[in-house]
């Protein structure tokens, strides 16, 4: 994510608060190479962001347990789910995948704007 944006490519993300402050965590230097970072700030029910969900290029949706974190590399039993490909040429579905993408967004932006604060 670094690399990407230190190229130009626009990162966004929501972190769970208790995790983003982490010493571990790789919070300030995503955002310090001009990532747009937010952590969720537990209001009523929600105690815990537990969304693992990633859209890229507007197309293609991962999802799943993975916690990306080196011992969900290591030592976890996670699962993670990749929906879609860059590559394909198929008109059909292209729309399908973009399709599935936008309800992923709009779920990452409806977390932004009710629980995320800018950090």
């Amino acid at each position: 994510m670094i690399a990407l944006t230190s190229a130009g490519v626009p990162i966004r993300g929501v972190l769970d608060k208790r995790q983003a402050n982490q010493r571990w965590a790789a919070t300030r230097p995503v955002r310090n190479a001009g990532a747009k970072l937010y952590v969720a700030e537990p209001q009523g029910k929600l105690n815990k962001l537990h969304h693992k969900l990633m859209v890229i290029d507007r197309q293609v949706v991962i999802a799943g347990s993975f916690n990306y974190t080196g011992p969900a590399t290591r030592l976890n039993d996670e699962n993670i789910i990749i929906l879609g490909d860059t590559e394909t040429k198929k008109k059909s579905s292209i729309t399908a995948q973009k399709k599935l993408a936008k309800y992923a967004l709009d779920e990452i932006d409806r977390i932004v704007r009710v629980y995320g604060k800018e950090i």
